[in-house]
């Protein structure tokens, strides 16, 4: 059975590209340089101390993560997985880490530690949390939740809790996104009856563009509310997925 991939493309409609906008290309060679072994000095990763649980903060109504320097832009039409884990790496770590070398060292891990490796491009969410995982950002799991509003709200609870960042996977399975804060009605790490209004956003095609469909990423930290989110975080569907991914929203947390 082929295994589902996140590729660097978003295979949404013209009225989505319409309303939420768009930016520049992904480039070429989709295979990752060989014989690349991946080191978390290669990464550039801190000691633990720097990670986990961070400080505690008043609520305001909002929450988030990101950090200017940390976003990385994919090398590949294909490598949306592992430049969103270098981006969130980076947030965890407090490196600004965007080589080509630690990017296809994740992409190589990811690829041979998915569900199903095949002969295609890209990563399945199995794949993105092991990287994550291996490359010691903490226990990433892929997750899957019955509603984009589950989903959400799950991932805004772990961000705020443990300071990291979640992977989304949009575009009907099709592409990956790093979450990185949001806005909701009320403080999650005191009830459970919270709603997600909206949630910053990082996509690694950011800036360039694939010009001859048109698909985009919007630029690092954009605020999308909760109905643009509605158009583009879609029930997984790419073929040869886990029966638990299809028709769910699946994400990528701690």
């Amino acid at each position: 059975m082929r295994t589902a991939r996140i590729v660097g493309t978003l295979l949404l409609t013209v009225t989505i590209l319409l309303t939420l906008g768009a930016t520049g290309a992904a480039a070429a060679n989709p295979n990752p340089a060989p014989g690349l072994i991946w080191t978390r000095v290669q990464l550039g990763t801190q000691p633990s101390g720097l990670r986990g649980v961070p400080p505690p903060v008043p609520w305001t109504g909002s929450y988030n993560v990101y950090r200017t320097g940390a976003f990385v832009t994919q090398k590949t039409d294909q490598w949306c997985v592992a430049a969103s884990s270098q981006m969130m790496l980076n947030l965890i770590n407090g490196t600004n880490d965007s080589s080509y070398a630690a990017q296809a060292a994740l992409m190589a891990y990811a690829r041979a530690h998915e569900i199903q490796p095949s002969s295609e491009p890209g990563a399945d969410p199995r794949g993105w949390a092991n990287a994550l995982t291996h490359a010691g950002a903490g226990a990433y799991k892929d997750q899957s939740f019955s509603s984009m509003d589950a989903a959400l709200a799950f991932a805004a609870k772990r961000i705020l809790l443990t300071g990291k960042p979640v992977g989304l996977t949009v575009g009907w399975g099709s592409h990956a996104w790093v979450m990185t804060g949001f806005a909701a009605n009320h403080d999650p790490r005191l009830t459970s009856n919270y709603l997600v209004s909206s949630v910053y956003v990082s996509g690694s095609l950011y800036p360039m563009q694939i010009a001859k469909l048109g698909y985009f990423d919007l630029k690092p930290d954009t605020r999308l509310s909760r109905a643009q989110m509605a158009q583009v975080f879609l029930p997984y569907r790419e073929p040869g997925g886990l029966h638990s991914w299809l028709g769910a929203w699946v994400i990528v947390a701690t």
